[in-house]
């Protein structure tokens, strides 16, 4: 790349258009192949090279037999020229991103149980409604920081800290307490009930365990073994003599598989607040709308289970 130096007047001004001409013809060698390109004249391409080169007090191309060339001068300006037109470019996408949801990612934040178990169904009903849309799901077991943070929404289990941001109540999430089928308990009794082996999500149980003494609700586990997710909790007590305390999106997959039964289904859990946080800039963004609405919907669906459900007695 050749280096020149040259005067610049004080009041330096460039028509992008008119880069954007320069470059191409600078790429195609020929004033005619790019008008032909661009269905305009000649005259035309030659006018707009012509503004940037009085601009600038020197010439930019040869005109040749064979078509032009790039000047020593010229080299070097098209050199910045392209990365000065790609991060406009950039720029302008960035900025357009923020008005235009469609345009750009959304970032969620979800807790990981209510990512792999409430959001694969809703996920695929949100994009038949807007297929264009991109959504990055981050499952974490962190509560991120909306304001801090580069997320476009969160979804949060039990109580909520954040009073500046927008909570939109998704619904409340039933508390089931499930075994496996051999754990059949002919008198479910609390005393038979907290006698037994649980198993129980890191992180997560400890929210169940809160809101299990904020309603006086009072169920000592003695013996819990702890897993990373309310599934793999779920999993364990399938295959062994534990019991386990399931949100509804978790339990209805493994009730409706039989793999696990309700052990008191009289045995009324408290329930765990769930709520879509958002920033004020995204509280009224479509899609976001959207989501909000699918998932008030499909948790309702996990909550109300199956008539036919395997249950090992009718009182507790």
């Amino acid at each position: 790349m050749a280096l020149c130096l040259m005067y610049l007047p004080k009041e330096f001004s460039v028509n992008t258009t008119h880069l954007a001409t320069l470059i191409a013809v600078a790429d195609a060698g020929s004033l005619s192949r790019v008008a032909q390109q661009r269905k305009t004249s000649v005259s035309s391409i030659s006018r707009q090279i012509a503004e940037i080169e009085q601009t600038l007090r020197t010439p930019l191309l040869l005109r040749t037999g064979r078509g032009v060339r790039l000047t020593p001068a010229g080299e070097g300006f098209i050199e910045r020229a392209r990365f000065l037109l790609r991060d406009l470019d950039l720029a302008i996408a960035e900025a357009t991103a923020l008005d235009h949801p469609n345009h750009h990612p959304l970032h969620l934040s979800s807790p990981i149980e209510v990512a792999l178990s409430l959001l694969p169904s809703s996920l695929s009903i949100f994009h038949q409604a807007h297929p264009t849309v991109r959504l990055d799901i981050h499952a974490e077991a962190r509560k991120v920081s909306l304001l801090e943070e580069s997320y476009d929404a969160a979804l949060r289990l039990g109580p909520l800290q954040d009073m500046n941001l927008l909570a939109r109540p998704v619904g409340e999430v039933a508390l089931f307490l499930c075994g496996p089928p051999s754990l059949r308990l002919q008198k479910p009794s609390f005393e038979a009930i907290c006698s037994l082996p649980f198993a129980g999500a890191v992180g997560t149980n400890e929210k169940v365990q809160a809101v299990l003494r904020q309603k006086t609700f009072d169920l000592s586990i003695h013996s819990t073994i702890r897993m990373s997710t309310f599934s793999e909790a779920a999993e364990f007590a399938a295959l062994s003599e534990c019991a386990v305390i399931l949100p509804s999106y978790t339990a209805s997959r493994f009730l409706r598989d039989q793999r696990l039964m309700l052990l008191a289904p009289t045995l009324k859990l408290p329930t765990i607040s769930l709520h879509m946080l958002l920033s004020q800039h995204h509280r009224k963004t479509p899609p976001l709308q959207t989501l909000y609405e699918i998932l008030r919907e499909q948790l309702a669906k996990h909550n109300t289970l199956p008539s036919k459900v395997p249950r090992s007695n009718r009182s507790a």
